[in-house]
């Protein structure tokens, strides 16, 4: 079990700040207070002296004494360290002040009761706001933490869309070289496009869908070199301004690459996809034509995907599967923000 030092944390730098302005702000009401009933020696020591019970037992309580007490399952463990704090402090506040007032102290229950309130209200001001800065803080911490994993949940995600793509086509770059040298250059252009694609928008979450379909008219070339007419991909664009909105980089490969690899396609039987865009979606259709044998339908590919659009938008694909293979697309028009 991790002892008490292990939850200890220390002001820094804003925090000293924000305590020199508090008392700055505090010596308008203080200094009339005191030096009005007291001699000048004893005003100062007693202000002195307040300001440096309230403000040590302050960061007690902020950095040592909740710490520890809120990692504690016991509901009841922050409240009562409150408490006991306020009843410490309120001992060494009279005792202090009938030292240096040389006046006795009232130690009646009333007078104890009255001296905790008396001190709650003390500290409020200042345990409050250093409170709320922690807090405010630690969320920040928490939605930092929070865009990192999901950064990094989704270059995983990314990595594993189409992991054979450069080991299929370098095959049929080799077919193509012995056959027709002109067509292989051709192949070649389309492949380096391709990559160029993939390095500029390595690290960028979303592409705009115009840059995506330029992607993937050259993803299509590599299809129909590697296939043939065995499938046959049709476009068609109803809204032009929806090719300026947002969708996820690679998204059309995985769902090109998901077609291929579960449905059977041949010349004379050529399998057609359409894909229609309009204001807000991408439609992908393709008539359902299973291969007999299939060496991985886990459907790993359009989960991932769905998890990178959950990630950065809220929004989920849609998949309808009768005598049709339908994925719809939302398009993105404000990635998801992560707000305290």
């Amino acid at each position: 079990m991790k002892n008490i030092k292990h939850y200890i944390q220390t002001p820094n730098k804003s925090d000293w700040i924000i305590i020199t302005i508090y008392w700055i702000l505090s010596l308008v009401f203080l200094i009339p207070a005191y030096f009005t009933t007291e001699t000048f020696a004893t005003a100062l020591t007693a202000l002195l002296y307040n300001i440096v019970i309230d403000t040590t037992f302050v960061l007690i309580l902020i950095y040592i004494i909740l710490p520890f007490s809120l990692k504690n399952k016991n509901v009841w463990m922050p409240v009562l360290s409150v408490i006991f704090l306020l009843f410490f402090s309120m001992i060494f506040y009279q005792f202090g002040y009938g030292l240096i007032l040389n006046k006795p102290q009232d130690w009646s229950f009333i007078n104890i009761i009255a001296g905790v309130i008396h001190q709650a209200q003390s500290l409020g001001i200042l345990l409050s706001i250093l409170a709320m800065k922690r807090f405010y803080a630690s969320q920040q911490n928490i939605v930092s933490l929070e865009k990192a994993n999901a950064e990094n949940i989704l270059k995983v995600l990314s990595n594993q869309i189409a992991p054979h793509f450069l080991f299929n086509n370098l095959n049929v770059l080799q077919s193509l070289i012995d056959i027709d040298a002109v067509q292989a250059k051709e192949f070649v252009k389309h492949l380096s496009s391709i990559y160029r694609y993939l390095i500029r928008h390595k690290d960028e979450e979303v592409v705009t869908l115009e840059e995506e379909m330029i992607f993937a008219e050259d993803y299509i070339y590599l299809l129909n070199q590697r296939f043939g007419n065995a499938y046959v991909f049709k476009t068609e664009i109803a809204d032009q301004n929806a090719l300026k909105k947002l969708v996820p980089s690679c998204c059309l490969q995985v769902l090109l690459e998901n077609i291929i690899k579960h449905n059977q396609g041949n010349e004379q039987n050529p399998l057609i996809t359409s894909i229609v865009i309009s204001e807000n979606t991408i439609e992908i259709k393709n008539k359902i034509q299973e291969k007999m044998y299939q060496n991985d339908a886990s459907g790993t590919g359009l989960e991932n995907l769905n998890e990178r659009y959950l990630l950065l938008s809220n929004q989920s694909i849609t998949i309808h599967k009768k005598e049709n293979f339908t994925v719809i697309l939302p398009l993105i028009n404000q990635l998801k923000s992560f707000k305290l």
